[in-house]
């Protein structure tokens, strides 16, 4: 995701570019699998010490259910703004922090790590196919949401009975 911004660069502090966003996300696989393309729009606003990229964007992603362990599809909506700076700025400060956040030569600005990052901030911690999705059986490991078990009922940790007893006066 590489924008050229060298007539940005050369306008006055806050000139802004709009772009329309539908990028191919299949560089991701190890990390993600996207289904879809990365829709959205990214402006990018002239500030005093260099671009300030702003991202609106939406793909859908497979992921696998933390209860079921069965894959499904969701949509990850997500924004962000970082600011990126020009390269002779970069090359004075000592305490660089991430060197992504810099233009490269010829006025060029890649925004694909930072894009590839807050796309996978965007991911459910905790991700689910559907809100009731009753997960695997924890005895024999059949999706209770397929089919039931014979399995006895868990009986539970046996250091919290007195608490159990409790409960059930």
């Amino acid at each position: 995701m590489r924008f050229n911004i060298g007539q940005l660069l050369k306008q006055p502090v806050g000139a802004v570019r709009h772009y329309t966003v539908d990028e191919d996300m299949s560089w991701l696989e190890p990390e993600a699998h996207c289904s879809s393309t990365l829709q959205g729009k990214i402006s990018l606003l002239r500030v005093v010490d260099g671009i300030l990229c702003i991202g609106d964007l939406t793909c859908q992603v497979e992921l696998a259910c933390g209860r079921c362990l069965e894959p499904y599809s969701q949509e990850v909506n997500f924004t962000f703004e970082e600011e990126f700076h020009e390269v002779a700025q970069a090359l004075d400060d000592e305490d660089v922090e991430d060197p992504s956040l810099f233009l490269v030569e010829q006025n060029i600005l890649d925004a694909s790590e930072v894009v590839r990052q807050n796309l996978l901030l965007a991911f459910p911690t905790r991700p689910l196919c559907r809100p009731d999705c009753k997960g695997l059986c924890r005895s024999c490991g059949e999706n209770r949401n397929l089919r039931t078990c014979d399995c006895p009922p868990e009986e539970g940790d046996p250091r919290w009975a007195a608490l159990r007893k409790l409960r059930e006066e």
